[in-house]
């Protein structure tokens, strides 16, 4: 509606202070409406995130295959792990990507086995915490 609205020649100062978007977001929407490719309107209203090589499915089975990788005893898992993602999935990522996935799968792991213990430990401090009762 902003990018129509933009292509209406509404001013783009309105346009800002009402729908609290930048301006250069406000004329790349209007662009994209303008040229009608659905390949660039797809890209501009989807925002940055769309071009990323890093997928849910290559998330996943960086998270799975670390994890084998690491009961296996493999030290250089990265390297492994970039050459079969690059096999695979036919897209070569660099090695902050990868370590990313696998310190997102690390940290969930650490919270799936330490929940129950920081739960409890929780309680045991509440329960300490509440003023005792004093009845006459």
């Amino acid at each position: 509606m902003v990018g129509r609205l933009f292509n209406a020649k509404v001013r783009r100062a309105t346009l800002e202070d009402v729908f609290d978007v930048d301006r250069k977001t406000i004329r790349s929407w209007g662009r994209a409406i303008r040229s009608r490719d659905p390949e660039l309107l797809a890209r501009v209203l989807l925002g940055r995130g769309v071009n990323q090589k890093r997928t849910p499915d290559i998330d996943r089975y960086v998270i799975r295959r670390w994890a084998q990788l690491r009961a296996e005893g493999c030290l250089d898992f990265r390297a492994a792990l970039a050459r079969e993602v690059k096999s695979i999935f036919e897209v070569s990522l660099n090695n902050k990507t990868l370590m990313d996935a696998i310190k997102i799968s690390a940290r969930n792991l650490f919270y799936r086995l330490f929940a129950p213990f920081k739960t409890a430990y929780d309680n045991y401090r509440y329960q300490e915490s509440r003023p005792l009762l004093v009845t006459r």
